[in-house]
This record gives C-alpha cells, structure tokens and sequence, in this order.
C-alpha cells in the first residue's frame, strides 16, 4: 500500500497553495493591463546523477520570467518531489519559494533518497494568475560495489595474516615449492 504524505502536512501544504491562489489573483494585473504569459528555466539541477560520491546537499534553482525575459521578483514556486527520490531541507518532499530580485527559486538541500534510477520533480510558479510548469530530470545512482570492494579488501587482508600467522606456528615444518616440476618437497 502506498503511502502520502502525513495528514498534517498535506493539510498545510494545502492551507499554502489555497492561501497564495487566492492572495495572486487579488494583486494582479490592473484592469486593461496585459501580462505577458510567464515560463521557467533550470539554472542548476537538470540532468544530475546523484550518486554515492556527491551526496553532499545540493540546490535546485530555476528563474521565472516573462516572454520578453524579464525577471519576475515575487512569484510563488512549487518543487515536489516524488516518492522515495530524496527530499529538500528539513526533511520535505514539497517545498514552496518565492523567487527574489532575479527571479531566481532555490530548494535548498536536497538529499538523494533510496529510489534508484531516473526520477522527475515538478516545479510549478505563479504569479498573477497565471502558471508555468517544468520537470527537472535527475537520476539516483546507489553504488554497492564500492563498499563490496571494501569489505572484499578488509576480508583478504584478515584471510592473509590469518594464513600467514599458520604458516609462522608450525615450526620448523616448513614447505618448500619448486618451480619446473610441480612438487612440493618438505624440508629437512
């Protein structure tokens, strides 16, 4: 059974999104006025591997401008993330910024979660009733052969100084190989 969010936080992340659609609207536009239709664009994130070497928190950040490109300061943006690929500081899945004078968003701190392979996250701006959408490609890389590498030397090396601490107690039996032949002829 797959799970959402947990009640409260759905309940306020819909309480922000409820609260924004209505305060938009109201300072929008004045009357006669055209708004020309906004877009966003990834400025970092698009494309990225996540893997075991850059676990690091990272930022997404996209720009939100008008189709003559200027910048739109004041623009609500939606990230949400899907099930298991991560989350944004604080431990989210979703995540509303409002972009600053350069119409730049960030979600801050993402961290890879355990869903492996290529994943999606939305992003949604508003501003003045109008909306734009973008998905960010990424991909989660789990490396387990890095740490199976690890173990494999750790457990080599046990195995060689266990065999050669045998090869040290038995005394005075020691063992001799021969290259030509093949046979192995202990010493007296």
């Amino acid at each position: 059974m797959r799970k959402s969010c947990p009640r409260a936080a759905c309940s306020r992340w819909l309480a922000v999104v409820l609260s924004y659609m209505l305060i938009l609207p109201v300072a929008g536009p004045v009357a006669g006025q055209d708004i020309p239709p906004i877009e966003v664009a990834v400025t970092n994130g698009m494309d990225r591997i996540n893997t075991n070497d850059n676990v690091a928190n990272w930022e997404l950040a996209v720009e939100v401008h008008d189709k003559n490109g200027r910048k739109i300061k004041g623009a609500a943006v939606f990230f949400q993330l899907p099930p298991g690929a991560g989350t944004f500081a604080g431990g989210v899945t979703s995540l509303m910024v409002m972009t600053d004078d350069n119409g730049i968003a960030v979600a801050r701190g993402f961290q890879r979660g355990k869903l492996a392979g290529r994943f999606s996250i939305a992003v949604t701006a508003s501003y003045q009733g109008q909306f734009a959408n973008v998905f960010v490609t990424q991909t989660n890389k789990l490396a387990i052969i890095p740490k199976v590498e690890k173990w494999a030397i750790v457990g080599g090396a046990v195995v060689a100084a266990g065999l050669g601490l045998g090869f040290a107690l038995r005394g005075s039996s020691a063992t001799k190989i021969s290259l030509g032949t093949g046979v192995v002829v202990p010493l007296r």
